[in-house]
């Protein structure tokens, strides 16, 4: 990762500017300049940039990207920061540059940095998009990639729903989806729904959805943590899971 942003930057492509490496015997690390950027998904999911001018400087980007032979094989919106309306890349560790840029590498980049957001566009948007680009004729090619991909993603993410993520927190019996910590901590209000399959209880700041059976549960919650990797908003924003033991069914605290 040092090495390739000595390379980036001296291609003229932005990325934050390394300032040394270290090395020990279970990690290493990478030392570089605070960047005060925030990533393209948070600036589009809450609005802080005018959507063209994003998806027309994502695009002439990726060009970039392409006109350099790099393929940088994790290329989610998440790994590309916006700052002063410039685009850096970051997380370059997987990254490669290739002598011979081929169609599978272009469609790469392309699929991996629009999927978090290709639902979400307007149809003008992806028109504008590709002819930015320069290539119209791989907008096919891509959507199809892009499906493929998030159903590579769903089952990746559902595997790793019970772990220590990015986005999940362990706590002993808790999981909790990372910003959440101190939610759904309020008083019991009252019960909404008792039946054989779930019990529904009402909190003074969120609801509790307890499971009698265990694969109900651990299929919910999993459904819960690939929606906010996928910064999908389609259901209640789920805050923890506990566990069931031996004694108490399992449940998922989440927004009333």
């Amino acid at each position: 990762e040092y090495k390739f942003s000595e390379r980036l930057r001296a291609l003229g492509i932005s990325t934050p500017e390394p300032l040394g490496y270290g090395l020990g015997k279970r990690m290493s690390c990478i030392i570089q300049e605070f960047n005060e950027g925030e990533s393209i998904i948070e600036m589009l999911l809450q609005g802080k940039i005018d959507r063209a001018t994003m998806f027309s400087l994502l695009a002439s980007f990726l060009n970039t990207l392409k006109q350099n032979h790099i393929r940088h094989n994790d290329l989610h919106l998440d790994n590309i920061l916006v700052c002063d309306e410039k685009l850096y890349l970051i997380d370059l560790h997987t990254m490669k540059f290739k002598k011979r840029f081929t169609l599978n590498d272009e469609i790469n980049n392309l699929t991996h940095a629009l999927a978090m957001v290709y639902d979400g566009m307007k149809e003008k948007e992806k028109e504008t998009f590709f002819n930015t680009y320069g290539s119209p004729d791989l907008r096919g090619y891509v959507e199809e990639n892009i499906q493929r991909l998030k159903r590579r993603w769903i089952r990746k993410k559902k595997k790793r729903a019970f772990d220590q993520t990015s986005r999940t927190h362990v706590a002993g019996e808790y999981i909790y989806l990372a910003g959440n910590e101190n939610c759904g901590k309020g008083d019991y209000v009252e019960v909404i729904k008792d039946d054989r399959k779930v019990r529904v209880e009402r909190y003074t700041d969120h609801i509790r959805k307890h499971y009698r059976n265990k694969r109900r549960l651990e299929r919910a919650w999993k459904t819960h943590v690939v929606l906010a990797y996928m910064n999908y908003t389609i259901g209640p924003r789920a805050y923890y899971v506990r566990r069931p033991s031996l004694i108490e069914d399992g449940y998922i605290a989440m927004e009333d």
